[in-house]
């Protein structure tokens, strides 16, 4: 449990990373994005198999 909730937090991190701001439309923070959005829907996958592998 406590696993699933440290990539849960993790997820919640990254969306509130700059690159997410409005109207940020650079190269470097589409990018970023894109990266991150890969990175946040491998957290919320760990954390789901965490939390149903009981």
């Amino acid at each position: 449990m406590k696993d699933a909730l440290y990539f849960i937090q993790k997820y919640f991190t990254l969306s509130k990373c700059k690159a997410f701001e409005k109207g940020n439309t650079t190269h470097k923070s589409v990018k970023l994005k894109m990266k991150h959005a890969m990175e946040k829907s491998k957290y919320l996958l760990t954390a789901l198999i965490f939390l149903t592998k009981k």
